[in-house]
Parts: structure tokens; C-alpha cells; sequence
């Protein structure tokens, strides 16, 4: 039985109200209110009550309705419930702006939850493509062999029959001697094994392929139409709030925010999404046993060729991807850490003379030189950008020309190592065993540290942005594994037995892991 909808701002309640108290009809200008309905409260003019209210029970004089009303406790009463009422608007208003940013801000972590589902998704897709390419070499080998021990067969098969052709040849046909007799009899027993032996599927061609014959399960995958569903939780405290407690009660309002339901938990420490196994040891060779040699930096070429910097010896050494020493090269000044520049050439950290050297892969020679100015150590590349820790400056960012592009200043910070992986940057200050992890704008993700006394002397980050992180201290477990939000560290089984692990270096795509083992051992890992 509304009559009018009128707006609730501050700036049209003046004519909103105004609209009340008239004492013409609102549906009949023409005509004065003359009677208050109790059944519909509202007051009506005698038209109104001819068409809408004539069978209505509690309809009285207007006049008669005035004077029941104490108006003075009335406009109280209505007043304080006006504003009241008012208030809960407002509150409802609030709170559902809250619910706004709630939802907008649980969007972005539910897109940033379907992205690691992928990713989870990918990498399980390619430990299935490495399992079952490696089935299908070895399915091949098998059968390659087993053909190329039939050829072998046949060669020799028909090696003997060409001998006894040409034999057959240089016989006379009118030939009537014995030893000619008895040499075709034994011919005739030749070629006859030779026919029997060809009977069958042996003397048959045929056309053998390799089949993959996809699991059913598989093809139910392919057909899913979706992988999840996304749907609007709202809860209430206990029960709906009443307008009592509404206007009241800020916290009872501000728990109705809508809820998302969680679609991925945090990461789960227990179950590693990459498993390394060891596929080669490295022993490195050296010209002078003076000193120890000291790994503090190496690189993994995607052709599988490994360079290794030893910093005591002053020396760089390059393998190849079967481990044997093609190239060694020593330094005037001692080395720190390279990082991977071109096909041809790589960066290389020469602390002492506050600059990065070009050297390229042949011969290891120097090339060229970027002046840094400050003392420089870990470095790495991703795409046209390195980064480079720079002592008591911070991390700057070159582009590949070796101009600087950006610098993330870091007051007081020392040498370390440092891996830059897409738009991450993980950096730890080797004595104090402080890892840092930004973007490449500087942004600070967070700052955490590792367990344990020593060095901090290798760091790595893997494809879903976890890290791995080396600590040479006494004794063994010392190659801790940290989640991406670096809240949580374990122990990585793999490394165990490794007395005092050193360099790390993750080479994304060889999905290899070099690891410095001690002082004389380079130990190379693939992910399966």
C-alpha cells in the first residue's frame, strides 16, 4: 500500500517529509483527508474510501483519530526510531562495502590459487612426459636392437649365399664330374634351410610402429569441463541479527562479511613438488695442490657443459656434460661467482676489483670489463637482466648491455649469494645467514633466516618460487628447502650425506641442480 518511494539522503528528507501530515489526498488532489484506516495506516479522503476501504475494520474520523494520539510522545518515540532505523542503514551500508573488499581482495588470492593449481598441474604433466618419453626410448632401444640383430642375421644369412652363387656361376652346366655332383647336392641343402628358414613371418615385410595408447582416465581428464567451482558462503554470527542488536553492535555487523571457502591450503612441507636425483659426480682436478679448492660459484649451460669457479686457486674451469675437464684458466685476482650472458660468453664477479668481467666459453679468456664501483659478489641472469650484489649499496639491476637500470638500496648489506628467477630475487648475506627475497622493483617480500651456525653459501629458487638454501657449518644437514613465503624451512633428503654443501645454482631449463659438495666434489642433480 505504498504511496510514494522517496529517497533516504540527508540532502531530500526536508521533501520527503514534507509529503506526510498534507491534508489533501495524495491520490485525490482534489479532495481533503477525512478518516484514518488503522487496517492500512494511512489517512483517506472519501473517494479512497468509497473504492479501497469501505469493508476495512478501524475506520474512524480523522478528528477522532487526532485526539487518541498524545503527539508530544509520539514524535519522541518516532523520532528516536527514525534514527534508529537510520543508524542500521548506515551499518548495513558499512558492512556490505566490506563485503565488497573482502570479495575483491579474495578474487585475487583465489586467480593467484587456480595459477599454483596449474602450475601444480604442469609440473605433474611433465614428470609424466619425462616418464614416458624415457619408455619410449626405451621401448625403441628394445626393438632396434632386436632389429639390428635380424639384420646382422640376414647380412650374414645372404653373405652365404652370395658366396655360393658365385660359385654356381663358374660352374659348367654340362659338368659331369663327381666333386661338381656332390658340390650341387650340398648347395641344394644350403638353400633349401635357407627357404625353410624364410617361411613364415621371418621371409614376411612388415611396417612396426611405436603406439602410445593414452590411459582412459586421462581422456576423462581431457574432457572435464571444469576443475572447480566457485560459489558465495554468507554466515551470520549465530542466528540473523535482529535491528536491536544491529543498531547497536558494530562487531555482530561486521561478521556477516561473505566468506569464500579456501581452495588451496599452504604449502605443504611433507610433500615435495620436486624430487632430485643425482646423475653425475665431479671431481674436480687441479695443477697445484697448495691450496683446497674452493667452489663459490658454477653454471650449467642448457647444452649441459658445466663451468665451475674455484676462488682460493684464482682459476675457472670448464666441464662437459659427461664431467670430463675441457678447460682450465687461472686469474690474477680471485673470482666469486659467474652468471650466464650469451651463447658465447658469461659474467663473471671479481670482488677485490669492484667489477664484472665478460669471458667467453672457449677459451675462458677475458673480454671485457663493467666497473661497478663497490665490492661485488653473487650475480645471476634472467632474460635480459642481472642482478648483482653490490657490498654496503645493495642489489643493482643491469641490462645486457652492463648499464645500470634500476639499483634496490640495502643499507650495510655484505656479500652472498643471490639467484634471480623471473621477477624474484633471493639474496643471503653469507655470515650473517640473512636471506632476503624481493621483486625487481625493490619491493621487500620478506626477510627470514636460516637455522644453524656457518656461512650461508648457496641459493637457489626453484620453479614454484620455494628455495633452496646451503649452509657450510660442522657436520651434516645443512641444505635446508623453504617454502615460497619462507615461513617455513625443512631438510632436503636428497643432500644428506653432504658434509658441507656450498654453491647451488638451478638451472630452470635442464631442470638440473649443480651442488658443491664439500671442497672437492660437484655433484649434479635432475629433477624427476
Amino acid at each position: 500500500m505504498k504511496r510514494v518511494q522517496f529517497a533516504v539522503s540527508d540532502e531530500m528528507n526536508h521533501t520527503a517529509a514534507s509529503i506526510y501530515g498534507s491534508e489533501f489526498c495524495p491520490n485525490h488532489p482534489s479532495y481533503k483527508v477525512v478518516s484514518w484506516c488503522s487496517t492500512h495506516e494511512i489517512s483517506i479522503c472519501m473517494v479512497c474510501f468509497k473504492l479501497d476501504h469501505a469493508k476495512c475494520k478501524g475506520v474512524e474520523p480523522l478528528e477522532e483519530a487526532i485526539k487518541s494520539t498524545n503527539s508530544k510522545a509520539e514524535l519522541k518515540s518516532l523520532r528516536q526510531r527514525v534514527e534508529e532505523t537510520r543508524n542500521i542503514f548506515k551499518r548495513l551500508v558499512k558492512d556490505r562495502n566490506h563485503n565488497i573488499d573482502a570479495l575483491e581482495n579474495q578474487k585475487d588470492v583465489l586467480k593467484a590459487d587456480v595459477k599454483t593449481f596449474k602450475e601444480r598441474i604442469y609440473q605433474h604433466l611433465e614428470r609424466l612426459e619425462y616418464r614416458l618419453e624415457k619408455e619410449i626410448d626405451l621401448a625403441l632401444d628394445r626393438h632396434k636392437h632386436k632389429l639390428e640383430d635380424q639384420i646382422f642375421e640376414y647380412n650374414q644369412r645372404d653373405g652365404t649365399l652370395a658366396s655360393l652363387y658365385n660359385d654356381l656361376i663358374h660352374i659348367n652346366e654340362d659338368s659331369t664330374e663327381n666333386h661338381t655332383i656332390l658340390f650341387l647336392k650340398e648347395a641344394n641343402v644350403v638353400q633349401r634351410k635357407e627357404e625353410e628358414f624364410l617361411k613364415g613371418d621371418v621371409g614376411s615385410l612388415k611396417n612396426i610402429n611405436l603406439q602410445l595408447k593414452m590411459d582412459e582416465t586421462v581422456r576423462k581428464v581431457v574432457d572435464v569441463p571444469t576443475i572447480a567451482n566457485v560459489k558465495m558462503v554468507e554466515s551470520y554470527p549465530t542466528n540473523p541479527p535482529d535491528l536491536q542488536s544491529l543498531s547497536k553492535d558494530d562487531k555482530q555487523s561486521e561478521s556477516m562479511l561473505i566468506k569464500v571457502e579456501e581452495s588451496v591450503k599452504e604449502y605443504n612441507m611433507d610433500k615435495f613438488k620436486f624430487v632430485f636425483e643425482r646423475d653425475i659426480d665431479i671431481k674436480p682436478t687441479f695443477s697445484t695442490n697448495a691450496l683446497v679448492p674452493e667452489v663459490t660459484g658454477g653454471m650449467i649451460l642448457p647444452d649441459g657443459r658445466l663451468f665451475v669457479v674455484d676462488k682460493v686457486n684464482k682459476r675457472l674451469l670448464g666441464y662437459t656434460a659427461k664431467g670430463q675437464l675441457a678447460k682450465e684458466t687461472f686469474m690474477e685476482y680471485e673470482p666469486y661467482a659467474m652468471t650466464y650472458l650469451d651463447v658465447n660468453r658469461f659474467y663473471l664477479t671479481v670482488p677485490s676489483q669492484l667489477c664484472i668481467e665478460i669471458r667467453d666459453y672457449g677459451a675462458l679468456q677475458f673480454s671485457e670489463r663493467i666497473d661497478i664501483k663497490h665490492h661485488v659478489s653473487g650475480i645471476s641472469s634472467y632474460e635480459d637482466t642481472i642482478a648483482v650484489v653490490c657490498e654496503n649499496f645493495g642489489i643493482a639491476l643491469l641490462d645486457h648491455t652492463g648499464a645500470m637500470v634500476n639499483k634496490i638500496p640495502m643499507k650495510g648489506n655484505k656479500e652472498g649469494p643471490l639467484h634471480l628467477l623471473g621477477k624474484t630475487i633471493c639474496y643471503a648475506e653469507s655470515k650473517k645467514g640473512t636471506i632476503h627475497v624481493l621483486s625487481v622493483s625493490g619491493e621487500v617480500k620478506f626477510t627470514t633466516t636460516v637455522k644453524g651456525l656457518g656461512y650461508v653459501q648457496g641459493i637457489a629458487v626453484l620453479r614454484d618460487s620455494s628455495f633452496l638454501v646451503s649452509r657450510s657449518s660442522p657436520g651434516n644437514k645443512v641444505t635446508w628447502h623453504f617454502s615460497p613465503d619462507g615461513h617455513q624451512q625443512a631438510l632436503r633428503e636428497e643432500f644428506e650425506s653432504f658434509k658441507s654443501p656450498r654453491s647451488i645454482v638451478y638451472e630452470k631449463k635442464l631442470k638440473k641442480l649443480f651442488v658443491a659438495n664439500g671442497v672437492r666434489t660437484i655433484s649434479i642433480f635432475r629433477e624427476v
